[in-house]
């Protein structure tokens, strides 16, 4: 069946590697797409990240500008079966508008997934709302690794006309949270990378509170290995087969516009 992986963070030098044992395993930008290849993924999207907490404003721009060039970079590399995933920042809005322009320009609609713990902002900064705005007007798709219930909910309320990707269902009460965020918000979608589907049942409840049309393919490779997702959704007893096409490939097509694209 084809898949097509919503959430990654290619490479293309090592301090952008997210393999949490670097010292067994170190990829670079084609043994990234023949891992990928091996698990049968053609298409993959997401954003080019460099794991480090940056402290300085004029720092924390030039890195997320590095990120961004390296995307695109690996979009021309990778002759179009990456579909790259621009990288903003609420305490640059004149840059990272400029960045979600040059996303557009390269036939790409999609945001992120932007990681806030990572490149030092909050729900709460003046400027993530100025520039969610202007996502929606140019009707892109904001992938997000998701913050406290309080401000997901505050900002999928402000923003209803904005396509948002919430990554990671995970356990228990994070799970249930997710769970509630997709039966209160049409607009929120649930990306199911890195922990939680592997559990039994789980798939199944998503689908009978929200139907699988929200629901799309991840596995935040290189942090994990997307055979173990890809046999979550697979070798589920308990959903349909139209499901497990909408999971694995045709959800991420819709909304990514990808529809006609070969």
């Amino acid at each position: 069946m084809k898949i097509i992986d919503f959430h990654t963070h290619p490479i293309m030098y090592q301090e952008q590697s997210l393999v949490m044992y670097k010292d067994a395993v170190q990829l670079d930008a084609d043994g990234f797409q023949a891992f990928l290849r091996s698990r049968g993924i053609q298409t993959f999207c997401g954003s080019v990240l460099q794991p480090q907490h940056i402290t300085t404003f004029d720092e924390t721009w030039k890195v997320i500008k590095k990120c961004n060039d390296t995307a695109f970079r690996l979009q021309e590399y990778y002759q179009g079966k990456y579909i790259p995933g621009v990288l903003i920042h609420p305490q640059h809005v004149n840059d990272s508008v400029e960045e979600i322009d040059r996303a557009i320009q390269h036939g790409s609609n999609l945001i992120g997934e932007i990681c806030w713990y990572i490149d030092g902002w909050e729900f709460g900064d003046s400027g993530l709302d100025e520039l969610l705005c202007y996502a929606a007007e140019k009707e892109m798709v904001l992938s997000v690794h998701p913050s406290d219930d309080d401000s997901m909910n505050a900002t999928l309320a402000r923003h209803h006309d904005l396509c948002i990707v919430g990554a990671h269902p995970e356990e228990w009460n994070h799970f249930f949270s997710q769970l509630e965020r997709l039966k209160r918000f049409d607009n929120y979608i649930l990306d199911i990378s890195a922990h939680g589907i592997e559990r039994i049942g789980s798939l199944k409840k998503l689908v009978n509170a929200i139907g699988s049309e929200r629901i799309v393919f991840g596995s935040d490779f290189p942090s994990c290995d997307p055979i173990a997702f890809i046999a979550c959704v697979e070798n589920d007893p308990y959903i349909t087969e139209q499901d497990k096409e909408n999971i694995l490939y045709r959800n991420a097509e819709r909304i990514l516009k990808l529809d006609g694209r070969k």
